[in-house]
């Protein structure tokens, strides 16, 4: 996806190792441009309905220029040519640095992917989403002192190109996708909540294949039972 954006902006290598070429002139140490593609979303669940949910689409590109002890930062949400330039300029500063980095051109690395480069936010439709949220919530109230559920799914994806002065120019995938329970038990007058959850870089998927839905239900249960047996913290002088 950063791919595709940056040549919607007539930005290639060539011209990004132009820009950095630029970012390098007052940087005797290092320089490197930071470009990231994120979406984000998540879905929540209380009192047994699907009530809020939220979707975010961010893009922008960060310079940095190190001289000395001196760091310069500067981040453009627009990935405009000009506004780049922008940054670059209020990153580099205004002193002139002794002796301009030599900028060394791009190696090709080849780069072992630790992650699926897939979006996980498309492994589940809005549907399955929804309805994995109502099986948690169905679940938990098998327990007759639940009273309260509350559930939320939540997944991001960052896309990710860095280009430093040193060679390196490389993409990275960074999906992250999480789980959360909560739930409120009620025995003899006494209340107490407990929750629970995970996640990792995997997909949506993961969490219906190896039942984590009912895992996590379970653990927070679990909690808020032992809760109610509880005792007070003893008291007083030791």
């Amino acid at each position: 996806m950063i791919e595709q954006i940056l040549d919607d902006h007539h930005l290639n290598q060539e011209k990004i190792y132009s820009l950095l070429d630029s970012l390098s002139a007052r940087a005797p140490d290092y320089a490197d441009l930071y470009f990231q593609y994120s979406v984000a979303e998540s879905w929540f669940l209380e009192e047994s309905i699907v009530k809020s949910g939220t979707y975010n689409i961010s893009h922008g590109v960060g310079a940095r220029s190190v001289n000395n002890e001196q760091t310069g930062f500067a981040y453009s949400d627009d990935l405009n040519e000009k506004a780049i330039e922008k940054a670059i300029d209020f990153a580099k500063g205004t002193g002139a640095a002794n002796t301009p980095i030599q900028l060394q051109a791009f190696q090709s690395v080849p780069s072992i992917a630790k992650y699926s480069g897939l979006n996980p936010l498309g492994s589940l439709s809005s549907k399955e989403k929804v309805d994995f949220l109502n099986r948690i919530d169905v679940f938990a109230r098998k327990e007759p002192k639940v009273t309260q559920v509350s559930a939320s799914i939540s997944g991001a994806y960052s896309d990710v190109l860095i280009a430093s002065s040193d060679g390196v120019y490389q993409t990275d995938y960074r999906p992250m996708v999480r789980v959360s329970v909560s739930v409120i038990v009620e025995h003899n007058g006494r209340v107490e909540s407990a929750s629970s959850g995970g996640g990792g870089r995997y997909d949506y998927r993961y969490f219906i294949d190896h039942n984590l839905d009912e895992i996590y239900v379970a653990e927070a249960i679990r909690q808020a039972l032992v809760a109610l047996k509880s005792k007070g913290a003893p008291a007083g002088n030791m």
